[in-house]
């Protein structure tokens, strides 16, 4: 769990670049194995804001929905375990093993 200061300019690029090459994410997601496919979602709660990983269970050029594999420090909600559908504007990393080397992060 992280907390992103979208006005650093190492951050926001690393963001930009997360959607930009999501559809990379997309289309190896179609085609995966037993590799676990990750996703780094903003979850906030009025004021409070937290970047959390899920394990992505759907995925397509718009949102990603998967299971929360984080316990969140502030925010009453999602808890780890919870399947949630988030929308590409709330994505801020994604992560993938490709013939066995990482992708993305």
């Amino acid at each position: 769990v992280v907390n992103l200061d979208y006005s650093d300019k190492k951050t926001a690029e690393a963001v930009e670049e997360a959607r930009r090459r999501w559809p990379e994410f997309v289309e190896a997601f179609a085609r995966r194995g037993e590799e676990p496919f990750l996703a780094k979602v903003r979850f906030s709660h009025g004021e409070i804001a937290e970047h959390m990983w899920m394990e992505v269970s759907d995925c397509d050029l718009e949102s990603v929905t998967g299971e929360v594999v984080n316990r969140p420090f502030k925010l009453p909600k999602p808890r780890e375990g919870d399947v949630v559908t988030a929308p590409l504007s709330d994505l801020s990393d994604w992560l993938m093993i490709v013939d066995g080397e990482p992708v993305g992060g």
